[in-house]
This record gives C-alpha cells, sequence and structure tokens, in this order.
C-alpha cells in the first residue's frame, strides 16, 4: 500500500514544482516582454501593497481603475508631504463627462457620493475642499484614495491625464 501512495505523492510533487517554474518564470518575465512595472505601494491611501503598472493611459479609463500620478506644481492646500515630482497611487472616481460635485460636506459622482470631506489632515492641519459643480472637461479626472484621511482630488482638485503614468493592475 506504501508503494501505491508514493507514486501519487511523487507525481504530485514534480506537477507542484513545474507549476511552480512557471509562475516564477512567468512573473520574473511578464514585465520584460508587456511593458509592465512591478510598483511596491506603500501607504494608507489605496489597499494595494503589489502591482503591475502599465505604463502610459488608455483612451478610456474606467471608474475604480487604480493609476500611477506624478504630482506637479503647488498643493493649494500646502500640504508639505506633497512636492514636485511625487508618485501618488489613487484610484479613479469620475470622469470626463461626468458631474462632479464637491462640497464643504462631500464629493458626488453623478449624483453618487463618493467621498466625505474632512477639514483637518491626519496630522490636525486645516486643509479646504476643491470646491467643483460641473461636468468635468475632455482630459481631466477626479481621483480618490480609499484611507479615510486619503489627500486626493476632494482637496487638490482634478488632474490632467497628462500627469497620469499608468494603470495599476492589484497583485496583492
Amino acid at each position: 500500500m506504501q508503494n501505491g501512495l508514493s507514486k501519487p505523492l511523487a507525481a504530485a510533487k514534480w506537477s507542484l514544482l513545474a507549476i511552480l517554474a512557471v509562475v516564477t518564470f512567468s512573473v520574473a518575465l511578464l514585465p520584460r516582454a508587456t511593458g509592465y512595472k512591478w510598483l511596491w505601494v506603500r501607504g494608507p491611501s489605496v489597499n494595494m501593497t503589489l502591482g503591475l503598472l502599465n505604463p502610459g493611459i488608455p483612451r478610456e479609463l474606467e471608474a475604480g481603475e487604480y493609476v500611477l500620478m506624478v504630482w506637479q506644481g503647488s498643493d493649494p492646500n500646502g500640504v508639505s508631504k506633497l512636492r514636485e515630482g511625487t508618485a501618488i497611487v489613487k484610484r479613479v472616481a469620475c470622469l470626463p463627462g461626468q458631474h462632479l460635485k464637491v462640497t464643504m460636506r462631500q464629493a458626488d459622482c453623478d449624483g453618487v457620493m463618493v467621498g466625505h470631506i474632512r477639514h483637518k489632515t491626519m496630522d490636525g492641519m486645516p486643509i479646504s475642499p476643491a470646491l467643483y459643480d460641473d461636468i468635468i472637461p475632455p482630459g481631466k479626472v477626479f481621483l480618490l484614495g480609499e484611507h479615510y484621511y486619503s489627500y486626493d482630488s476632494r482637496y487638490f482638485g482634478l488632474i490632467p491625464f497628462e500627469r497620469l503614468q499608468g494603470t495599476i493592475t492589484v497583485i496583492i
């Protein structure tokens, strides 16, 4: 009986090793073959640790997609963490052609609330929302983080597509 079990176990062991080898090989070569790049995400703003960055922005973004943006210009609230060239990962919440309304209390996209408005940072510094009530124009997008204290488009406004570096596929 022991010999009867060892062959299936040995076969299963080799099958598992073959699968692991294929997965490891694929993980190592996928970014090179497709142009994707591995991206480690640190910070509480999004629920992700590891993702694959697809450089460049597709013609059509979708609500809920993650994007990598690079901050340019001055921060309207003077938050010290937001410096020129800072890479930021956020989720697309409202797209060109949709009606965005940001008030002192909340942000709505096409009449659906997408986020509450805070008036202080995690450190207790006062901040103001980027008030808005109009259709998002072509070439701009409204981005949100997932953490309660996320500093995002609710506070720094719409982001031009040119600042987006690519979309992100969540791995972990």
